[in-house]
């Protein structure tokens, strides 16, 4: 008996390990024709890539990518603060291009690399960019005052501003005035070669073509005694078109001064009229505040072939390739709009602005400052359309005018007549 006890107790502990895993059932996992995971082995194939950095503000960086998947589940940020490994930032969806960074240090050196992460957790590294991070000093902003209006060169380099009655010319490159000169001018222009400035002379009622730096009258065109409002130089530098008190539109001849052409226009003109160029010098816009009106003339013939009514400001301009003109307009009950006329077609891109605000694009055209007195907003644009928000700036006086350039300037003029410079240093988004 005592046996028989004994070998029940020993294999007892068998005969539970079997009642157990005859109550169990096996799952076999299936093996999945398609994977979730459409990247696979083509992942590695599509790193992001372009990357690229903007200088937001003292302290904040925007980097920018291209993701080259569609299946991506995010993206990993990463960053190398100087010579230490690179450690993860932030995380972003795959949707997203882009990440602010807001936690740099003056004169510090970073790397930045973006990876791509699929859904099986599969990643792609892109390349890496460099920046030393170098806020930018009180010197590069300049203030000049008591200007009223102001002209900038085709390059971007030459600023000409009036002070009563004194026209000076101020060379941004090497910071410093080349010369200043008396002429009694609404208007003035500068060539697209750089080397002459013409002003319309409302004392002696003529054009006036003058050297750059001693402002000397090098030869003078009579505009038959009546005052110029506004004039443009076509590309080539060989045509002047003006509007003045009679109300007409005169071609001249740039090089012998003769008029080539003269139309009465169908509006009425005042000092805060304006006549453009087109970049390629195949039409001119001309605006009356009067009539809330810009009318688009062919430079051939000289026909009308565009009017547009109800705009709002006198900011207007042709895009770079020509293909489009940008405008504002307000419309009783429905608000402020941002106009881009395919001048081909005549079909036009309409995005409605918040409250009454003047805009310009970015020379690059991928980004667009609307500003309304003191405040100013700095957008992102996708194909001529506003897309997000990536700053406010808000300075001590209302904004008039302002120009961004090409070498990393804006130009504001405010209502106390001081006109501000900020240089970025080749990145025109400025703090």
């Amino acid at each position: 008996m005592k046996n028989t006890y004994f070998q029940i107790k020993n294999i007892f502990p068998y005969l539970l390990i079997m009642v157990v895993l005859s109550s169990c059932k096996i799952v076999e996992t299936p093996v999945l024709e398609n994977p979730v995971d459409p990247l696979s082995s083509n992942f590695q194939g599509k790193s992001p890539s372009d990357l690229s950095i903007e200088v937001l503000d003292r302290n904040k960086i925007i980097l920018k990518w291209k993701n080259k998947s569609n299946y991506l589940l995010k993206n990993v940020v990463q960053r190398s603060d100087g010579d230490k490994p690179f450690y993860d930032l932030a995380e972003t969806n795959g949707k997203d291009s882009f990440y602010i960074d807001e936690t740099l240090n003056k004169d510090h050196y970073y790397s930045y690399r973006v990876s791509g992460v699929s859904s099986s957790g599969r990643f792609s590294i892109s390349e890496t960019i460099n920046i030393k991070y170098e806020p930018y000093p009180d010197s590069a902003y300049k203030e000049l005052s008591d200007v009223t209006s102001f002209s900038i060169s085709p390059n971007y380099r030459y600023i000409a501003y009036k002070n009563n009655n004194e026209i000076s010319i101020y060379d941004m490159l090497n910071d410093m005035i080349l010369g200043v000169f008396s002429c009694d001018a609404s208007t003035y222009v500068f060539s697209h070669d750089n080397n002459f400035i013409i002003t319309g002379n409302n004392t002696t009622k003529t054009i006036e073509v003058r050297d750059i730096t001693s402002g000397q009258v090098m030869r003078a065109f009579d505009n038959s005694g009546a005052n110029i409002i506004s004039m443009a130089i076509s590309p080539d530098d060989s045509t002047l078109v003006s509007i003045d008190g009679t109300n007409n539109l005169k071609v001249f001849d740039v090089r012998t001064g003769k008029i080539k052409f003269s139309k009465p226009q169908p509006t009425v003109f005042n000092n805060d009229s304006r006549i453009i160029f087109s970049n390629e010098g195949t039409n001119i816009a001309i605006f009356s505040p009067i009539s809330r009106m810009i009318s688009i003339t062919e430079t051939k013939n000289w026909n009308v072939v565009h009017t547009m009514y109800s705009v709002l400001y006198d900011i207007f301009f042709f895009t770079k390739n020509d293909r489009y003109f940008a405008y504002n307009t307000y419309e009783s009950y429905a608000g402020v709009f941002l106009h881009l006329l395919d001048v081909n077609t005549g079909i036009e891109i309409k995005t409605e602005i918040t409250n009454d605000k003047n805009f310009i694009f970015s020379p690059d055209e991928k980004s667009i400052v609307l500003f309304r007195n003191n405040i100013l907003e700095v957008w992102s644009v996708n194909d001529f359309k506003i897309d997000r928000l990536i700053k406010t700036i808000t300075f001590k006086s209302n904004l008039v005018k302002v120009i961004l350039t090409e070498s990393g300037k804006m130009l504001a003029l405010d209502n106390r007549n001081k006109l501000m410079i900020w240089s970025d240093k080749g990145n025109w988004v400025l703090y």
